[in-house]
């Protein structure tokens, strides 16, 4: 894979996420949205076009791509487990040390809650840590990119990850335009911090759970733990990583 091909990608996934977020402003679309049951359906239609779309993009250099060590199912499991892991800690934390109360959601709203998470939120999540986040750094470790242009590399396919958001804020949120790069600067950021800790950890499922349950929570406890318990499970899989390469490194000279 080439750099232009890799932008090639990025920026189709860009424009058709744009597009999207234009076709949903539409009266039918508003009409679908107002029963849940359907929005779930049509979010399946438009992720099960990206993912079509996004298959034939790469299948010209799926060879070179470790879609089946990275999307395997013990790293699914380690994904899972982790981000569980961190929301219940997270939570914990802030009844032990806060007294915070537990509020309990509705059966309504949990299974709302399931079925939204489980069959739209994760998907579109997954598709865009694979696209933003996967890709770049399996180009850059292929290309053989030193640390600086690795840095260039982030910034820069971050930064098209947040002109992905470019509509809904122009047109949804109806953000104006002296707001606008203020208001692109929370995906861009937000993008920095996934590709670091995709760096980090190198498990796809674990930045897509995490991605996911940014744009769609749950909490039984409000928590300001979250994002600190994150990146201190982030750090030790970090060390852990290191420290098994360092090992494989040795044993193999």
């Amino acid at each position: 894979m080439r750099l232009k091909d890799l932008l090639r990608i990025l920026l189709i996934n860009s424009l058709f996420a744009n597009g999207v977020n234009l076709l949903f402003l539409t009266d039918w679309t508003q009409r679908i949205w107002q029963t849940w049951q359907y929005g779930i359906g049509l979010g399946l239609v438009v992720y099960g076009l990206q993912a079509v779309m996004l298959y034939f993009l790469c299948k010209p250099y799926q060879k070179n791509l470790p879609f089946r060590k990275g999307l395997s199912l013990p790293s699914f499991a380690m994904g899972f487990s982790v981000a569980v892991a961190i929301w219940v800690v997270a939570q914990a934390a802030a009844v032990i040390l806060n007294g915070a109360p537990v509020v309990y959601p509705t059966s309504e709203k949990l299974l709302r809650f399931l079925a939204v998470f489980g069959l739209n939120t994760i998907i579109g999540a997954f598709l865009e840590e694979l696209v933003f986040r996967f890709l770049p750094v399996e180009y850059g470790r292929q290309a053989g990119l030193r640390k600086v242009q690795l840095g260039v590399l982030d910034l820069g396919t971050t930064g098209l990850f947040a002109i992905t958001h470019l509509s809904a804020y122009l047109f949804r949120l109806q953000v104006q335009w002296d707001h606008l790069l203020g208001s692109l600067l929370n995906p861009f950021v937000t993008g920095l911090v996934m590709v670091l800790m995709y760096r980090a950890t190198r498990n796809l499922y674990f930045i897509a759970f995490l991605h996911a349950f940014t744009n769609n929570d749950l909490y039984l406890v409000e928590t300001p733990y979250s994002f600190l318990t994150c990146l201190t499970v982030v750090a030790l899989w970090f060390a852990v990583r290191y420290m098994k390469n360092r090992t494989t490194r040795r044993l193999t000279t």
